[in-house]
Parts: C-alpha cells; structure tokens; sequence
C-alpha cells in the first residue's frame, strides 16, 4: 500500500453538496457530459452516483461523499478507546511506542476477532499502515521524547501536597500583597565540560557506523550555577561555584555582568556558602522591611540555615519553600528555563571546541560559554512563561488538571490497597483519585464521551495492564524515612525556633563526641 500517494486526477475531490448539485441537474434532463464539464467534477464519478440514485441505493437529496474507511479494521468508538488508553498511560508515565501499539492494535483486534490480514496474525502485530493511518485519524497523538521521571517524583507531585503550597502561597499573598516584580524563584543547575552529544545530528558518509565528536574528558567537571528571577520577567547577575578550595577573580572570566563566584571543593552549593548568594541576589532585589519580596526555592537542607532566616528576615523576605519532588512541575525556573539552557549551552561548548582545536575546555572557560546563552535562553517570554504555567504568577491554584495528578493517584492507591490486602488491579487505576473524588477522563470532561468508547477502553485496560509494582514496606519506620517535606514559609517565627533547635542540638551532640 501506497502510504504517500498523490492523485493523478480530482476524482473523489468534488464536495458533497456540489454533487448532489450535479446529480439533480442530471435528472432535470441534461447530460452527464455536460454536467461535469459544467461543474468541473469527474464524469465517472458523477455517473456512478447517478447510476445509485436510479437504482435506489441513494437518494439525490443526500449528502453524496466517499467512503474511503471500508476496510478499517476498527470502528470510530473503537479507535477512540484505543485513543484514550494511549493517552491514559502516557500521563501515568507508562507511554507506549509505536511497536507496544502495533501489538495491542493486534491483541485488541484478535479480541474484537477482527478480520485482519495474514501478515498481522505472522507477526503478531499490526501493519505498518495500520500505524500509520491511525496516527493521521488521530493527530492529538503524536511521537514524543520522553523525559526520566523517577518513582519518587511521580509519587510526590500528588494533589494534597500541591493544595498545601497553594494554600499556603494565597494566604501569604493575601496578607502580604506582593507585585509580580517582588516574586522571585531561586534554583541551581550544574554545567559541565562534557556535555552530552548522544541526540546531537551531525552530517558525515553515507553509511559510517560510528560518528564522533570531540570532548575534553570522558568525564566532565561540574560547576554549579545559580540563577534568580522575578514574574516580570527580570533574570539578576548569577552566582557561580566552582570545585575549588579557594575561589579566584580569573574564574568568573568572561561572565555575565554582576556574577558572584564562589569556590566548594565538591563544587555544589553547601550550607556555609548558601548565606553569600542569598546575600548577592538580595543586593539585587533590593528588597527591605518597607519593600518586601517573597522569594520561592526548594528545601534542599544548604537552603535552610539558620544565618539564611536570618539575613531573610532582616531584609524582609519571605521564603516559601517548595514540597519534595515537585520542583519539575512548580518551579518556573525548572520548567521553561534550565531545559533551553542545557540545550543552548551544548551548542555553545561544541563551537567551543571548533574554534579552539586541539585545546582542552577547563572550568575556567565555561562562563564565557555560559555567559553567550545567559540572556538568550534567560529572556522575558520564558521566564514569564515559568511563572504562568506553574500557576505561582499570576496565582491560579487550578493550573494542574486532575491528569498531572494521575500517576501520583495510581501510586498512592496501590500502596493504600496493598496496605489493605485489596487487589491492585496491576496498576490500573479505577477512575478515583486518592481522595475518592470520582476523576473524569477526557471524553468526559469534553462531552464526547459514549458507551461504546467507555466499553472499548474498559476492554483495552483488560487485556493489556500496566506492570505490577513490587509490594512496599508500610512499617511506620520505613514510611518515616520516606517522609516528604511539605512546603515551609521559613522565614516564619515558628521556623525559626524549629531551626535554631535543631542546630543547639546539633552543637551539643559535638560536645558529647
């Protein structure tokens, strides 16, 4: 079969109601010739459809069309259930390839028993043609390159945690009134000497098994880089901490303008260092008791010293930190910023390379990379986009749908009804969420939803289940260890007392050692 094929002709072009037209001219008593000639439609085609009409098999007043989905092997209910499972696992971070579909399409037809051909049922699995027209009956689904999600996170990034931030941001801004050029969002990332060039395409001979790309190392050095913006779109000067024990001013060659450097010998952020970069980025916002900001961040443990409350509170802002492992999905920085930024930053070290053959990228040439994709990638549209699409600016607690909740629900039901000894359904969720609140799929919410689809996806969850996950330990020693961190207005008075406790402990237990 043809999957590309261009007509020749206009046959089967003509529209429906032009036609009709054509074939009650015909019975006034004119021509079929002259008809077509006329309304510029084939005169085959146009013979046929009278020839149906004379018989009986058609009326002239109906909508004259072709039917080219005779031999489909699903019916459109059918093919929407098929839809809805495709699209049901893909946001329970189970998404099938085009192999899984072709052997589901197969399982699913086998079923249905569907009159397939032979080379279906010889390799057990759909056509290539088959995939390919379903993916142009159905272009809401398209391939994608999916992004590592660990356990953890699918499981943290639930509804009851994402309501807390929410609550707790509305009555912070409720009391505190701030503008978006107040609201700031902190977060690091590492670059590095090596970057990754596995997805990178690059021209070479016909038929060459191996390509190569030069790199410094097999493996690279890392360098922390710390950013800061606010929801109107401003970026303020970096901070950069290099794996050195102690930091020099030629480190910071070449980056951006009003870049802080700072030296750790793991190179990442660090307790004692976190109190200078909070202390640089509030020079910049120029924030104070008369003015104040709030300012979002993870609750990495370097990020809650008592110094950092300290420093916070005195220059009046307030910090609310994020719950555990839902920075993917609420910190705008982590969401339409630092993506780009690896992107760009990539290209920039490979021009890097090509520019200075036969010399080796250090450390200390990464911020003159760094610097060319710092503005670029670090622009108004995708910080605004940041803040907008995590709902933190402007404030819209409704900005996740309950699809983004899916996976966190199927986790959580399995853990509560393995708890319970109730059988799990190997993964399948049974359309509650964990709060027992009935979820609606998107048929339903769209009103397009029929019996026939519901039965077809029912069947489809039957016969190809999501794998079933290894039974937890529900212990309440190991569940404490596997506590998440809500989210914290640390900078409160109650914060505070729970901060300074926690370090006179930590002093006194010293003592005893």
């Amino acid at each position: 079969m043809v999957r590309h094929y261009k007509p020749k002709t206009d046959r089967g072009k003509a529209d429906g109601s032009l036609m009709r037209r054509a074939v009650q001219e015909v019975e006034k008593g004119f021509s079929i010739r002259q008809v077509a000639l006329d309304l510029k439609i084939d005169r085959i085609t146009l013979s046929r459809y009278v020839k149906k009409c004379q018989s009986g098999q058609a009326s002239s007043n109906d909508e004259l069309v072709p039917h080219f989905n005779t031999r489909q092997i699903f019916t459109e209910e059918e093919e929407r259930g098929l839809e809805e499972y495709i699209l049901t696992s893909s946001v329970m971070f189970h998404g099938l390839g085009y192999v899984a579909i072709r052997r589901l399409g197969f399982e699913y037809a086998e079923r249905k028993q569907k009159n397939v051909s032979e080379s279906w049922r010889h390799n057990a699995m759909a056509g290539k043609d088959w995939m390919s027209g379903f993916m142009k009956r159905h272009p809401n689904i398209s391939l994608r390159s999916p992004e590592a999600t660990s356990i953890t996170r699918a499981q943290g990034f639930n509804k009851k945690a994402v309501g807390a931030f929410f609550e707790l941001w509305t009555k912070t801004q409720a009391e505190k009134k701030f503008g978006p050029e107040s609201i700031f969002n902190l977060d690091e990332t590492g670059i590095t000497t090596v970057h990754n060039i596995s997805k990178l395409g690059l021209l070479a001979a016909s038929g060459m098994k191996q390509v190569g790309q030069i790199t410094a190392l097999e493996r690279g050095t890392v360098v922390t880089v710390c950013c800061c913006v606010n929801a109107i779109g401003k970026a303020l000067p970096p901070v950069m901490i290099f794996p050195r024990v102690h930091f020099k001013d030629h480190m910071i060659k070449g980056a951006p303008p009003g870049t802080l450097g700072l030296a750790t010998q793991s190179g990442w952020i660090i307790g004692e260092r976190f109190p200078q970069v909070l202390e640089h980025f509030i020079k910049h916002i120029g924030c104070s008791i008369e003015k104040p900001a709030v300012l979002f961040m993870d609750n990495h443990e370097s990020h809650l010293g008592i110094d950092v409350i300290d420093i916070a509170r005195e220059k009046g802002l307030s910090i609310i930190t994020f719950p555990s492992h839902t920075s993917h999905k609420l910190q705008p920085l982590d969401v339409t910023v630092y993506g780009p930024l690896k992107t760009h930053y990539k290209k920039a070290v490979i021009e890097w390379n090509l520019s200075h053959p036969g010399i080796r990228i250090t450390i200390y040439d990464l911020p003159e990379c760094f610097a060319r994709v710092f503005y670029r990638v670090l622009s108004f549209e995708n910080i605004t986009d940041g803040f907008q699409k995590t709902g933190i600016w402007p404030l819209n607690s409704e900005v996740f749908s309950e699809d983004d909740f899916l996976a966190a629900s199927d986790f959580l039901n399995n853990r509560t009804n393995e708890a319970d000894g109730a059988p799990t359904n190997n993964g399948v969720t049974t359309g509650e969420d964990v709060n027992g609140t009935a979820r609606m799929t998107e048929h339903d919410q769209l009103g397009t939803s029929t019996s026939a689809v519901n039965t077809s996806f029912e069947e489809l969850k039957g016969l190809r289940q999501l794998s079933k996950r290894k039974a937890a330990d529900h212990s309440s020693k190991s569940l404490a260890k596997r506590a998440f961190v809500r989210c914290k207005p640390i900078t409160s008075t109650a914060e505070k007392q729970k901060a300074e406790k926690k370090l006179k402990q930590k002093i006194h237990d010293q003592g005893r050692k």
